[in-house]
């Protein structure tokens, strides 16, 4: 049987095909585990019919298989009870075991044991890590004959392995409402067997596959003779796992760490009852580390195989046992040998999205899950819709619709990206934002006591597949699901309403707790979009309490020490219960994936996770009035994000355009209109004259964007109407078009506004050039002395202007040249100006850049201090301004952080 599940293995054409003889040597372990074991899954109604038969741990493998086959036969003598290999293996069984009647031939549903503990194997060896388990069934299922139980069809091998995986399921210790899916009862099982018999496991699946959510049940249930009375888990191991989050940043150093430590915990202890598990959590994410981590888990997942210099220098050398055991050992010898040898060995897991390469996942068991189909996402999502606080009628009106949804959900992903433009990868979307889709779905409907309506399927949709500008995930499930429209009035499914109605729900209901945030935006225009408006907030939120974290990019900062501090911010507004948004910290956010589960243990009405990174990790309590929000860039999580990370979080896109009102709009389409004619040429007036061509938008406006109209329509309304409150109809569009207007032309080049007498502008262009030169753009000594004959004497005001050129950059010269110029318009020696020059460039840390600003504004920059002078001007230049553009917007998110300080 086993070498026909190698070959089968080896037809394969992906990374199932890779097999050896560690896979047959696992199978064997595993089935004679199982054996011995067989008492505890069987139905419970016939284990009272059953005897245990005991298998000598002093037996090598062959000998155990050559007695297990022994004991089945059906002899008509006593030579068997005589053979002297079974008295010799029976002395050392335990006293509390019966001796087993050598005539008794034990079934499970017509399957004798030895035939049932090689199915059990097979799954786990082999089965699990394929995607067509049918077609394996049907092949193994020719080669069960005599002396094993035939087996005719191949269904039985799956109604067997989900009946044992389910009997464990069982015994764990599950929250309300965790659907018992196929997933996790075969990750639960395979994890719960490969920790007692401390067999690496490989767990593949993408996110949502309940990965993480069986790696925390199990460590809340295995907990040996503490487990409740009567759990079959008692008869097992305890467990302490140690995770360690895997990332970009991970070290050899620390993965070998992590395996020291739970090696050190299981000697401690010194019981055989106590197995220390290791777990990397998104263990593929580490492939992609230039220092190469996971080229030790080779010897590290051997049977202490610490061959490697690298290891040796790590490892004490009283803790290396060697793996071969000499022959001339005596049987207490060999025994206390194997169990030093067993006490060095720990458990692994390894956590991870896709697949490791073979040389790593050979040295292991794989399993590997492929995406549910419709079948499974109706059983799950009804799983999920049992509650005892859910009303019956709401309940089932839902379940009605499951398997509609779970269609439509099958169809988006499927196919939901092939009409959009955004270029996001097909898993965008994930079985996350299915599973809390429904969960949503349950709570809206008792919220709103009413069956599930067009209004709140449009908000949940929105809620949980946003994110992308130009995809429409509503109109796939209105089409698959169709729905009244009902009478009742739906929550508020405008872009601001969606967002709103996350930051203001606090419920810790499992299904009214909603997810954290990820704005998807455009130069972190979502950033001023927050700060700026009081309503998205609940009632007894303080914007100027709200903590931002902009991650720095300065070289420096790159590093582990600066990821911890950040980490170490987190932590306190996690446990003061303040809100906190996170910009540009792609090197962090693997180290809140524990945190973005919000899967919490609880202990005296507090929640706890964990947040670290590597091995150093801690449990930190969450507040109940804790939100996150990460802001990013739509090309950035494009390109950067990992999937695991976009799949935990509520997605929407937030840009100036989404939140403009009726009339915003309106406006925003006359200035876009406006700047069009302004870089258009007019034909009829450059005919006979050589050009290269229309230009464009972006050739007349340094930096000009989609999204720079309705910024500066939205910028300009809240300086004009400062009351959110006022209706449209009140709102003076010539005086807010003009504004907006002359706000974009300080964007314009000087040859683009000379050239707007040839443009469809002409007409106008007499006024446009005036108000150019009014402007005083023509260099930056004439805006400075703009600036400063503008601005009063207040020694608190201040005025930030970003200014982008095409000239080279200022040198020290040129500084003080300017500086002697614009000193001698002043009226009073007194008044004299002082200019400080700094380069982003000449910094290596967000801290050195900070105490410069800081010294500034104190008064004591590193210049010559001159007594009476209070004007002053920070001069910070950069190079390459698009090459550098997150290096400069976090400067200016510290600066102005440092102002309002």
């Amino acid at each position: 049987v086993l070498a026909g599940a190698q070959n089968y293995m080896r037809e394969r054409k992906d990374e199932c095909s890779f097999v050896s003889l560690r896979d047959v040597e696992r199978a064997m372990r595993v089935m004679l585990w199982f054996y011995s074991n067989i008492r505890h899954f069987e139905p419970k109604q016939e284990i009272s019919m059953q005897k245990n038969i005991p298998v000598s741990p002093f037996m090598d493998i062959d000998e155990q298989i050559d007695f297990l086959y022994y004991f089945r036969e059906d002899y008509s003598n006593n030579d068997l009870i005589e053979n002297s290999l079974l008295e010799e293996n029976f002395s050392s069984c335990s006293s509390s075991h019966e001796t087993p009647d050598p005539y008794l031939r034990s079934f499970i549903h017509g399957i004798d044991y030895i035939s049932y503990s090689l199915i059990i194997s097979l799954s786990i060896c082999y089965r699990a890590r394929l995607q067509e388990r049918d077609v394996f069934d049907k092949s193994m299922i020719h080669l069960f004959r005599y002396p094993l139980t035939q087996i005719d069809d191949y269904t039985v091998i799956h109604a067997e392995v989900n009946r044992c995986q389910q009997v464990i399921l069982d015994e764990m210790i599950l929250s309300p409402n965790i659907a018992k899916n196929a997933a996790l009862r075969e990750n639960v099982f395979m994890m719960f067997v490969c920790i007692e018999l401390k067999i690496p496991l490989f767990v593949i699946g993408k996110p949502g596959s309940s990965k993480s959510l069986a790696k925390s049940i199990i460590s809340n249930s295995m907990q040996g003779n503490r487990c409740p009375d009567g759990s079959i888990l008692q008869n097992f191991k305890q467990i302490q796992i140690m995770s360690y989050q895997c990332s970009q940043l991970s070290t050899a150093d620390g993965i070998i760490g992590v395996f020291k430590s739970c090696r050190t915990l299981q000697r401690k202890t010194g019981s055989n009852k106590f197995t220390a598990c290791v777990v990397l959590d998104e263990v593929g994410l580490a492939e992609d580390s230039p220092l190469l981590p996971l080229k030790v888990l080779h010897p590290l997942l051997e049977d202490n195989d610490y061959g490697s210099d690298e290891i040796e220098k790590v490892v004490e050398q009283d803790e290396i046992v060697p793996k071969h055991i000499p022959d001339v050992m005596t049987e207490e010898e060999k025994s206390k040998a194997e169990s030093d040898d067993m006490m060095n060995r720990v458990a692994f897991i390894g956590i991870s999205n896709w697949s490791l390469d073979p040389a790593k996942m050979n040295r292991g068991i794989m399993v590997a899950r492929g995406d549910p189909d419709i079948d499974e996402l109706v059983a799950s999502a009804k799983g999920i819709c049992e509650s005892k606080n859910t009303r019956g009628a709401i309940q089932r009106n839902i379940e009605k619709k499951i398997k509609h949804l779970s269609k439509a959900y099958h169809r988006l992903t499927s196919c939901g990206f092939d009409k959009t433009n955004s270029g996001m990868r097909q898993d965008y979307y994930g079985l996350r934002d299915f599973y809390s889709l429904i969960k949503m779905l349950v709570f809206l409907c008792t919220q709103y006591e009413t069956v599930l309506i067009r209004p709140i399927l449009h908000h949940a949709v929105k809620r949980n597949f946003g994110g992308l500008s130009d995809a429409n995930p509503v109109q796939i499930f209105e089409e698959v699901v169709r729905l009244p429209k009902g009478d009742k009035q739906g929550p508020d499914s405008s872009p601001l309403g969606l967002i709103r109605a996350n930051l203001t729900n606090l419920s810790r209901s499992f299904h009214g707790e909603t997810r954290y945030l990820l704005l998807l935006t455009e130069n972190y225009a979502a950033l001023d979009i927050l700060t700026d408006s009081p309503h998205l907030w609940p009632k007894h939120q303080d914007i100027q309490d709200i903590r931002v974290i902009f991650g720095s990019s300065f070289p420096s900062d790159q590093h582990y020490s600066a990821v911890c501090r950040n980490i170490n911010r987190i932590k306190v507004c996690m446990e003061s219960g303040k809100t906190i948004i996170l910009l540009n910290l792609e090197n962090l956010y693997e180290s809140l994936y524990d945190a973005l589960n919000q899967y919490y243990m609880e202990m005296n009405n507090q929640r706890y996770v964990d947040l670290g990174l590597g091995t150093h990790r801690m449990k930190c309590r969450v507040h109940n009035n804790f939100k996150l929000i990460v802001v990013a860039d739509t090309e950035t999580v494009r390109e950067r994000f990992p999937t695991p990370l976009i799949n935990r979080l509520e997605k929407h896109f937030l840009t100036m355009s989404t939140v403009l009102t009726e009339v915003g709009v309106v406006i925003s389409k006359q200035l876009v209109d406006w700047a069009n004619k302004f870089s258009t040429l007019d034909k009829n007036r450059i005919f006979g004259f050589q050009t290269r061509g229309n230009f464009t938008v972006g050739d007349c406006f340094i930096g000009f964007h989609d999204d720079t109209p309705p910024s500066i329509v939205f910028h300009v309304m809240k300086e004009m109407y400062p009351d959110d409150s006022t209706p449209d109809t009140e709102v003076d569009t010539a005086a807010v078009l003009e504004r907006c207007q002359t706000l974009l032309l300080r964007m314009a080049t000087t040859d683009a506004v000379l050239r707007v007498k040839n443009s469809l502008l002409s007409l106008q262009s007499g006024d446009i050039i005036a108000e150019y030169f009014k402007l005083h753009l023509s260099s930056l000594e004439e805006y400075l002395r703009h600036v400063l004959s503008s601005i009063s004497n207040d020694v608190t005001g201040s005025h930030l202007t970003l200014a982008t050129t095409h000239s080279r950059l200022l040198t020290d010269r040129d500084v003080d040249q300017l500086r002697h110029r614009l000193s001698t318009d002043t009226e009073t020696e007194t008044d004299r100006i002082e200019i400080t020059s700094l380069s982003l460039q000449q910094f290596q840390t967000e801290l050195q850049y900070t105490r410069e600003i800081q010294r500034f504004l104190r008064g004591d920059a590193s210049i010559e201090r001159r007594e009476g002078s209070h004007k002053k001007i920070l001069l910070i230049q950069c190079e390459r301004g698009a090459d550098n553009a997150k290096l400069i917007a976090c400067a200016r998110h510290k600066t102005v952080d440092e102002l309002k300080d």
